[in-house]
């Protein structure tokens, strides 16, 4: 956590205090320069791989973390009003990062580990109440200490503003068993609801495979040659458990497809059923 000059490490220090703040057994990094390229360490590995992380960091990648448990929600896209309603109504988070000069990201921790649809929904639930963004719950949040690399946040003398840690209090977030009810409350009802529009899309013969297929499909469209097929066949097993499927529809919808096949040939359904499993929260490690 020391520069070669002998001074602490600004980056690991506020790294340091971010993981501190967020308590898990292991922690999910992402960095994002064109590839993503994404680990999963302890805390000690973390901070000792932060010279690493200011490297790629230095070379154009957004440093993002995120720690490996379902006690712990993210709202991201928040503004310095929003913020300020969430202290106010008792809902005081466990870390607050500045991503960007005036959006804030705000991490909660719930006091205890939840079902992985649950936690997501805990998110979302806090996103709808204070104008949040509702598609960062479950993602990883930018990681303090290091720079947001997005191009049009650069200043004139060609620097990126800094990723800020502006709270690490660290405590379990009051009222959390409130916010978990309200979760159970939404889950109840995008489960109801995706179980009518299964049944329906059913109906007409959209079941597992041809969702699966048509959300690889949308994936590679987006890409093209440059297609990362793993990722692809990820995304839609995510999209595929949020929409309601069960696991064994999620391994059953994959193995069907065209592109699973025809890439892992005789290991497609053992393929398949280790991506289910990653997808409904089973495995911390995504299938390769």
């Amino acid at each position: 956590m020391s520069s070669r000059a002998g001074r602490p490490d600004p980056a690991a220090r506020e790294l340091a205090r971010q993981i501190r703040a967020l308590p898990a057994p292991q922690y999910e990094f992402a960095v994002f320069d064109g590839r993503t390229v994404r680990r999963v360490w302890r805390a000690k590995q973390a901070l000792r791989a932060a010279g690493w992380l200011a490297h790629r960091n230095r070379r154009g990648g957004h440093v993002h973390v995120r720690p490996a448990t379902t006690a712990c929600a993210l709202v991201d896209g928040l503004n310095a009003e929003a913020l300020a309603s969430i202290r106010a109504d008792g809902l005081a988070p466990a870390a607050v990062v500045e991503a960007a000069p005036g959006a804030f990201q705000a991490w909660f921790r719930l006091g205890r580990e939840l079902e992985p649809r649950l936690a997501v929904c805990a998110g979302q639930v806090l996103a709808a109440r204070y104008g949040a963004d509702p598609r960062a719950a479950g993602r990883p949040g930018r990681a303090a200490g290091f720079r947001n690399r997005t191009a049009e946040l650069r200043g004139p003398d060609g620097r990126y503003p800094p990723v800020v840690l502006v709270e690490a209090r660290g405590r379990v977030t009051p009222r959390a068993d409130e916010l978990v009810a309200a979760s159970e409350e939404r889950l109840a009802g995008l489960e109801a609801e995706r179980a009518r529009a299964r049944a329906k899309g059913k109906a007409r013969g959209n079941g597992a495979e041809t969702y699966a297929a048509r959300e690889i499909a949308r994936t590679a469209e987006r890409h093209g040659d440059g297609t990362d097929w793993g990722r692809a066949f990820a995304a839609a097993a995510r999209r595929m458990v949020l929409a309601g499927f069960g696991e064994g529809d999620v391994a059953a919808g994959l193995a069907a497809c065209p592109e699973v096949r025809a890439r892992k040939d005789e290991r497609a359904d053992e393929y398949a059923a280790r991506m289910a499993a990653w997808a409904c929260g089973g495995a911390r490690r995504r299938p390769r």
